[in-house]
């Protein structure tokens, strides 16, 4: 392999990884020595950490990027978190959600904020053992079904979520939530703030003011939560019975 920069005009040797990860390292080099550095299919443990020089170089852009993935298709282990942290291509993102056993990857998939909500749910329902934060991050989408919301605030309530409060405070202000899946929120809610109180305070508040909730789980609110605010808003609510 012969690379021409300012830093190297001669012939590199493909087992000197020191000199190739030096080169990967310097913002001067240009994209396509960054393509021809990474072949590194002679040596996968050194070749990991050159290519994630290769690829926090500022000059891997995701051109550059896409190439290495189809010219050393090995590397796309690596090369594949890089693009799916970068790349703003929703279907890209969907292709790459489809990869089996790198669970690095699909992290990167999920802090992307232009990943689709089908490729979150796509996600979710194979992944949410594993990765127990998805469903907080499905839960704050638009448009979810209700299906999906039925299925969100069962993981929560059976503790299968890491942030159930979260993910059921954000399920709970969808438009399209019904009837008894808010009474579901609510018992669970409930009981949580008779336990300790101050538990689940906002999730009660807004059941509290809100104007779809239905009378009689305003009456239990005014009479036996321990919160004397969430106990005041209820009573006030014109869906009370009292009123």
């Amino acid at each position: 392999m012969k690379i021409y920069i300012k830093s190297a005009v001669f012939p590199i040797s493909k087992e000197d990884y020191s000199l190739r990860r030096e080169i990967a390292l310097d913002p001067n080099t240009d994209s396509n020595t960054l393509i021809a550095l990474a072949d590194v299919s002679n040596d996968k443990l050194n070749g990991r950490y050159l290519l994630n020089s290769i690829c926090n170089n500022p000059n891997a852009t995701m051109d550059t990027l896409l190439a290495i993935r189809e010219k050393y298709p090995s590397n796309s282990d690596i090369v594949d978190s890089y693009i799916a942290r970068r790349t703003s291509n929703p279907d890209l993102l969907d292709e790459l959600a489809d990869t089996e056993g790198n669970l690095g990857l699909i992290y990167c998939i999920l802090i992307n904020p232009n990943t689709s909500t089908n490729t979150l749910l796509k996600l979710y329902y194979k992944y949410r053992k594993q990765i127990t934060d998805i469903a907080l991050k499905l839960a704050k989408r638009y448009g979810i079904s209700t299906e999906v919301i039925d299925d969100l605030i069962e993981d929560s309530i059976c503790g299968r979520c890491e942030d159930t409060y979260y993910v059921l405070l954000n399920v709970i202000v969808k438009p399209n939530i019904t009837q008894e899946q808010i009474r579901k929120i609510f018992e669970f809610a409930l009981e949580k703030a008779l336990e300790k109180p101050g538990s689940y305070y906002d999730i009660c508040l807004f059941l509290a003011k809100s104007d779809t909730t239905p009378p009689d789980i305003l009456e239990r609110l005014s009479n036996e939560h321990p919160d004397e605010n969430i106990r005041y808003y209820a009573l006030a609510n014109p869906n009370h019975p009292r009123h």
